[in-house]
């Protein structure tokens, strides 16, 4: 449905419920057209209407799910699934929602649960096999994952979504290698869509690059990033570059100091995305006294409540500027209410989300005593594995040419750099080079940061985080290993647009790193 078409059918949708508020579908209409907006407050309040009127109607039922989902209302996503379960108990379709929203509360095995359930419905069902697959991927039963891929590919040799999993998560020799690659290049001549044909040159760089096939990995690279080229947080990053500059100051916090929950220490891991977050939550999270929390949501929410990409002229400033005492503590307070469930007791818990790098300013309003890691590679492995990885949507409006990727890096870097000058919460630098090759020391330091009495089992990583959601399930499951250090320069003539955006950083970095060897 295009924008202009969706409009005209809320538009018609909500010129019904002028005159009969309580109409079900225009309801239904208007909540699953909300829903495609991404506002979920008035696609939830339209489908709850429709549900009072129409109590045992399964379409509302498993919208109202899926928005509560979208929503991280994950207790009412279940009141919701465990409904229409009761009306529809043998539809894979509703079983699949309840496995859907245990795996969104953490417990994949109740997860995994509901979906067997489901496909002993309907076995051959590739959307179920590829949750089943991806379920086991997060709960570190990674031979079990490739197994269920392999079924997949069994039932269609051209599923573009079994095969970038399937070589993400093993290494090939020569050998091997050829084959698959055969069996890639064929996936990609059956299919014409974008999204499909860009997993699968994913797929097919990685198994170039795992043989040393550099020059064709490269090539499939560029394809896959040109599939679905969208420059625009680049834009957004800028424009929040300026807004912060605008808004904060030493002075402003200074303003601020007696504001905030200063009870709570939530720990944020941030930094630039495939910089070793995950690697770093799993060493905190081996803590007796830390919970990971993965990625949440949370905080870039409040803050684009604030604005934080607007271009108009102190918008942002004027939005942060306002927030009252009562304000912020209410924020804070929605903060600790929806993260609740996560933690078990005093814990401390950790939010790994890398953008958090653009809410550093709302942190220090929000949770003064905070603990900010902020997690940091070279330049150009870190970029060269962004533009590696298919990644999440958002993460395509800035990834897909190595001249966006670049300008995108100096503002994230420019950005931070301000923050370390005005932030009153102190900023524990990681660097993925010195965890990989010193692992225990830097362990040591964060824990030290942290505040808290190093325990021997932080080096044990196997349970640290019941799941893994990211595209570092594969590591974190591993011993730490330096294979990830220097890959850029296997592109060094490829990467030349990136390295020219980013030299004085690499330099600057490179410093850093030999001022840490020193010590």
């Amino acid at each position: 449905m295009t924008n202009t078409s969706s409009k005209q059918e809320l538009d018609r949708a909500l010129a019904i419920l002028s005159r009969d508020s309580r109409n079900v579908g225009a309801n239904i209409q208007a909540g699953v057209i909300y829903s495609q907006q991404k506002n979920w407050e008035k696609s939830a309040l339209h489908l709850s209407k429709a549900l009072a009127a129409d109590k045992k109607n399964p379409l509302i039922l498993e919208k109202l799910s899926d928005v509560a989902l979208e929503a991280r209302q994950l207790t009412k996503a279940r009141k919701y699934a465990r409904r229409l379960v009761d009306i529809k108990k043998r539809d894979a379709g509703a079983l699949h929602t309840m496995a859907r929203v245990f795996e969104a509360m953490g417990d994949i095995n109740k997860a995994l649960h509901w979906l067997n359930r489901a496909l002993e419905l309907e076995p051959a069902n590739a959307r179920l096999l590829k949750d089943k697959a991806e379920y086991f991927s997060q709960s570190g039963e990674i031979e079990k994952s490739l197994e269920v891929h392999r079924q997949i590919l069994e039932i269609d040799p051209f599923s573009s979504h079994s095969w970038w999993p399937l070589v993400q998560l093993q290494k090939f020799e020569k050998a091997k290698a050829q084959d698959i690659i055969r069996k890639i290049d064929a996936a990609i001549a059956a299919h014409s869509e974008d999204s499909d044909l860009r997993e699968l040159h994913f797929a097919a760089a990685k198994v170039h690059q795992d043989i040393g096939n550099y020059s064709q990995a490269f090539d499939h690279l560029e394809k896959a990033n040109l599939l679905h080229s969208r420059e625009i947080y680049a834009d957004r990053i800028i424009a929040a570059n300026i807004n912060f500059r605008e808004t904060y100051s030493k002075e402003f916090f200074q303003s601020r100091i007696k504001t905030g929950n200063r009870e709570h220490r939530p720990v944020f891991i941030l930094g630039q995305t495939r910089s070793g977050t995950t690697l770093t939550e799993s060493l905190c999270a081996s803590h007796s006294q830390i919970t990971a929390g993965g990625e949440l949501p949370h905080l870039t929410d409040f803050n684009a409540r604030l604005d934080y990409f607007s271009t108009f002229e102190k918008k942002h400033h004027d939005a942060v500027h306002e927030l009252s005492d009562r304000k912020i503590a209410e924020m804070a307070q929605n903060f600790i209410s929806k993260t609740r469930h996560l933690r078990e007791g005093d814990q401390l818990l950790t939010d790994k989300m890398p953008h958090n790098f653009l809410n550093i300013g709302l942190i220090a309003i929000l949770f003064p005593n905070a603990k900010i890691i902020h997690c940091r590679r070279h330049p150009m492995d870190n970029c060269l594995s962004i533009f590696s990885n298919p990644m999440l949507d958002y993460h395509k409006e800035y990834k897909s040419r190595l001249d966006v990727l670049g300008e995108y890096y100096h503002n994230y870097v420019q950005i931070m750099k301000f923050w370390k000058e005005v932030c009153p919460v102190p900023i524990h630098d990681v660097f993925y080079e010195d965890l990989v090759s010193n692992t225990q020391n830097v362990a040591r330091g964060m824990i030290d940061y942290l505040e808290l009495e190093w325990e021997d089992g932080v080096m044990d990583r196997s349970s640290s985080q019941n799941t893994v959601k990211t595209l570092s399930v594969w590591q974190v499951r591993q011993p730490v290993f330096q294979t990830s250090k220097g890959k850029w320069r296997n592109y060094e003539k490829q990467l030349k647009p990136l390295r020219d955006i980013l030299g004085d950083y690499i330099d600057e970095y490179e410093a850093e790193l030999a001022a840490l060897d020193k010590n």
